[in-house]
């Protein structure tokens, strides 16, 4: 199985920086559920969360955030086809 946004937020909370106190203030508990009722494009549906919270400075964070997010997948799915 892949790894999600979602599962890899919630992985963070702990991180003294902005994406630590990005994914504190998040409430995104089973986003996953929601999400396999709409858009399949998980970016997507992110931005939208992202943008609804009305917070500017959220943005920069969640662009960093789904950054080291994608490397981290990369990665891992790197590992998994060795």
């Amino acid at each position: 199985m892949s790894l999600t946004f979602e599962a890899w937020l919630a992985e963070q909370h702990e991180r003294d920086d902005f994406v630590g106190a990005f994914a504190r203030g998040l409430n995104v508990e089973n986003l996953e559920e929601r999400f396999k009722r709409g858009k399949q494009n998980e970016h997507t549906n992110w931005v939208n969360i992202v943008l609804k919270m009305q917070q500017p400075e959220y943005v920069t964070t969640f662009n960093v955030a789904w950054q080291e997010y994608l490397l981290e997948k990369a990665a891992l799915e790197g590992e998994q086809a060795t």
